[in-house]
């Protein structure tokens, strides 16, 4: 149950870091109330549901707050700084606000689809966040949420619905490129324990990888 609680904080920080960055920045506002329904139901909405249903029971996990400390805070850090570096680029090249909105409501659901994989690591190359699950379904999951989001995207009665601008094969490439960077970055990030020490935290309870 700590993924669920990482999840939704992890995606509550992250929005509020890429309002308030685009605010200092003097951007337009960043996200629509549409693109924030979507972040939510793909980011924490239909996995966290998931995860509840997938969870065993066991004994209460020691230093719950420590854990969602060393997960949530470089997820939400990174995510907020990553899509606000694709928003910037989009509305400087383009000019087009509701294309920029786009692109960085699409770079911030990539990410929370990988968050899903990294906060249940199938194999030893996602730990970083959390110790090694084993568990492939949430993984499977990720990858189902991609492609329902990729068919939304292609539908465009219900990419209008939620006002979002079409992208084609050169704006998904460089999207994925930056989600591509953007999670080596947050797992070398948890590996190393960089956020606590930044913070000069303790760091002898961290993931093992």
């Amino acid at each position: 149950m700590q993924d669920i609680v990482r999840l939704f904080l992890a995606r509550t920080f992250s929005v509020t870091l890429l309002i308030i960055g685009a605010a200092i920045i003097g951007l337009p506002f960043p996200i629509t109330p549409k693109h924030n329904s979507l972040l939510a139901l793909w980011g924490v909405g239909i996995p966290t549901f998931a995860l509840a249903l997938w969870a065993r029971p066991g004994r209460p996990a020691r230093g719950l707050l420590r854990t969602v400390v060393h997960f949530v805070f470089p997820a939400a850090f990174t995510i907020a700084a990553f899509s606000l570096g694709v928003y910037l680029y989009y509305l400087l090249h383009t000019n087009d606000v509701n294309l920029a909105r786009t692109a960085l409501t699409t770079t911030a659901i990539f990410c929370g689809l990988m968050l899903i994989v990294f906060v249940e690591p199938p194999t030893r190359f996602w730990v970083g966040g959390d110790n090694l699950s084993g568990d492939a379904r949430p993984a499977l999951m990720a990858g189902v949420l991609l492609l329902a989001y990729m068919a939304l995207m292609g539908i465009a009665p219900l990419r209008a619905f939620f006002e979002l601008a079409p992208l084609y094969v050169p704006d998904y490439a460089l999207i994925v490129a930056v989600v591509a960077v953007w999670a080596l970055a947050v797992r070398l990030i948890w590996r190393r324990n960089w956020f606590e020490r930044l913070l000069d935290l303790d760091v002898s309870w961290s993931v093992r990888t």
